[in-house]
């Protein structure tokens, strides 16, 4: 396993690319880092200290026929937090699985966890989003929120878990699969766009949102170039 260990903040973002290998990242207390991950497979763990802070962007693009990525974030020091932005498109008959756990092991931690997907063609993708709270983890605060579209006989399936041992916390998920809207599709055609050019206009704007919402100008500038060379 390839170990990072941050001691340091930094404003810049820590960038990992198409990597097929274990990783283990750990952050030190009162660190504050973000990390850019593109393309992998295998496991990627973070371990986060006391008030440190973690904004981790996935972005998983890749042809490979079948792909299996791992998330595992520990919040094991009081007052740290992550947010993690997972986006995904996949198509043809690739195959992919996405599994996210959340474990707060510390007080007064906080997680939040955004998913979006597109699948197209034959393709299939699970995800899985867990969020534990353990019992010593009081005035914890978990949320994630899910929304994937398909295309055509693609195969997409969501499955949000939580496992919580402590009455003391916030935590809530969202999930939502559902199939491309065909009228908003036929309104871009009306106005002029082919089919394609259609489905490309509805996709990056699915996408858009969340990504309008990163603070990074780099990081976004990254996301929206890693999604445009699929679509």
């Amino acid at each position: 396993m390839k170990t990072i260990s941050l001691h340091e903040t930094s404003d810049e973002p820590f960038f990992l690319t198409n990597t097929d290998q274990n990783i283990l990242v750990t952050l030190a207390k009162n660190v504050h880092a973000c990390v850019v991950h593109q393309d992998a497979s295998g496991t990627i763990q973070f371990i986060l200290e006391e008030d440190s802070s973690l904004l981790y962007y996935c972005v998983h693009t890749t042809q490979e026929k079948t792909a299996a990525l791992q998330q595992h974030i520990q919040l094991r020091g009081k007052h740290s937090q992550v947010k993690i932005v997972n986006l995904f498109y996949h198509a043809q008959e690739e195959q992919n699985e996405l599994t996210t756990h959340i474990e707060h092991l510390a007080p007064s931690t906080e997680s939040l966890l955004l998913t979006r997907g597109i699948v197209k063609d034959k393709a299939k993708n699970t995800f899985k989003g867990l969020i534990t709270i353990a019992k010593q983890a009081s005035d914890a605060k978990g949320k994630q929120e899910s929304k994937v579209l398909t295309f055509e006989e693609a195969q997409a399936y969501s499955i949000p878990e939580l496992d919580i041992e402590n009455n003391q916390v916030q935590c809530s998920h969202g999930s939502s699969v559902g199939q491309v809207d065909q009228e908003k599709l036929f309104y871009l055609q009306s106005r002029g766009l082919s089919e394609e050019e259609a489905q490309t206009v509805f996709i990056q704007g699915f996408y858009e949102p969340l990504l309008q919402s990163i603070a990074h100008p780099i990081i976004q500038d990254f996301l929206r170039k890693a999604l445009a060379q699929r679509l």
